[in-house]
């Protein structure tokens, strides 16, 4: 069933500002007195007069860490925070001399229970952290500090535990990896380089590390746009298909009508694959999985009056390095579309058909192949001092085979 649009009922007028604000006002009203009798918002009964304040995920670790150090105390949980149920709040107070809250980053709740009640002892940022997010062991070990209470030895010993870090990385057989490999191969690491929003990101990190800055979506092209303007320099941009679609066509008209002189590179792998394979006007389906028309980049790129336009292929890596070179010498806006289904999908796809996807093996060491480190895909690895790859994390892209024809071969 579909709604209506009812005609006649907005007006405008700062009279008509006046009489919204104040209705706003008075359902805010409205929505305290439900805040206030919200089951969102629950006491949970304890021993004690020091009591916990909490909310969100925090709440979890507070239950968590009670057990752990073996107390129960009484306990808040706020789930309906704004408007923020003061009444409610000062009844859980009434009986307590001290209180704990605990919430992640900033202190929201603990400035608004100092209004309700400022002579109370508050235990919150002073022993909780403002920044990254709060882990279950940080809540453990603010209580306990709090309470004066030992820490289990259990608790200790994952305390001293340290996980060991890595750095995240493209998926084996990513059409993004190819790119940043071929560019840094064609144009070295010393370009500027500009990054958006998207799996692309990660050519921040090594070996790639060519993205000097990431704002927000589309932020790309217009920082660019400035670099290009102000200094000698030619930015090298690096967009997503999706991003570009939803952020970046103004940014890119801007650049050609004031003249910039910029590569723009639109990694195009069919997809919104950052955040789970959504659809976008360049995939030719909806939300719906309807078919539906689709917006091809480079026609949008040379309606947009780019001085270059060239489509090129993320997997033919020989041929890509040539089309960076070429696109990176034109002067003006050059738009480089580097297409490359994201390899996810694709295995995705050929699985539900039942059709296998070629699997490559080494068979020939070599010094060069110490470049492969550079490469970074994470199905290739040195065992025992000799480069192998792993069949079961290999997705058939083919590039590594590309890079070395006498040492990689198809299995």
């Amino acid at each position: 069933m579909k709604g209506k649009f009812k005609k006649g009922w907005y007006k405008l007028g700062s009279k008509e500002t006046v009489k919204r604000h104040r209705l706003l006002i008075e359902k805010l009203e409205k929505i305290k007195r439900l805040s206030e009798t919200s089951d969102f918002n629950f006491i949970e009964k304890g021993k004690g007069k020091i009591g916990i304040i909490t909310s969100g995920i925090a709440y979890e670790y507070v239950k968590e860490a009670m057990d752990e150090l073996n107390i129960k105390l009484p306990l808040l949980k706020l789930g309906f925070t704004f408007p923020f149920p003061s009444e409610k709040v000062k009844k859980f107070l009434r009986n307590l001399k001290e209180v704990i809250i605990v919430e992640e980053l900033d202190p929201i709740i603990e400035e608004e229970v100092r209004k309700i009640n400022c002579k109370i002892k508050i235990y919150g940022k002073d022993f909780f952290p403002f920044f990254d997010e709060l882990k279950p062991e940080i809540v453990a070990l603010g209580i306990a500090k709090i309470l004066k209470k030992p820490l289990p030895k259990e608790l200790k010993e994952n305390l001293r535990f340290k996980v060991e870090k890595r750095l995240p990385f493209f998926c084996p057989g990513c059409p993004y990896r190819s790119v940043f490999y071929a560019v840094k191969t064609v144009l070295g690491k010393q370009k500027i380089f500009a990054g958006d929003i998207g799996c692309y990101m990660l050519g921040a990190f090594k070996p790639y590390e060519m993205q000097d800055f990431i704002v927000c979506m589309g932020a790309s092209l217009g920082i660019s746009h400035g670099i290009a303007k102000t200094t000698n320099q030619k930015p090298v941009i690096f967009v997503g298909d999706s991003t570009f679609l939803h952020a970046g066509i103004p940014a890119l008209i801007n650049m050609t009508y004031n003249k910039a002189d910029v590569l723009l590179i639109v990694l195009d792998n069919g997809v919104t694959a950052m955040t789970g394979h959504q659809p976008h006007p360049g995939t030719g389906f909806n939300a719906l999985h309807e078919e539906t028309k689709k917006i091809e980049i480079e026609e949008i790129a040379k309606a947009c009056k780019a001085d270059f336009v060239k489509v090129t292929n993320s997997f033919n890596f020989n041929q890509l390095c040539k089309d960076i070179e070429e696109a990176y010498s034109k002067k003006g806006v050059s738009v480089l579309i580097a297409k490359g289904q994201c390899r996810l999908f694709t295995i995705r796809e050929l699985a539900r058909k039942g059709i296998s996807w070629p699997k490559f093996e080494i068979v020939k060491q070599k010094p060069e192949l110490e470049k492969l480190k550079e490469f970074g895909c994470p199905a290739i690895k040195k065992e025992n001092g000799k480069w192998v790859i792993d069949e079961n994390l290999c997705s058939g892209c083919s590039v590594c085979k590309q890079l070395f024809p006498d040492c990689i071969r198809r299995k």
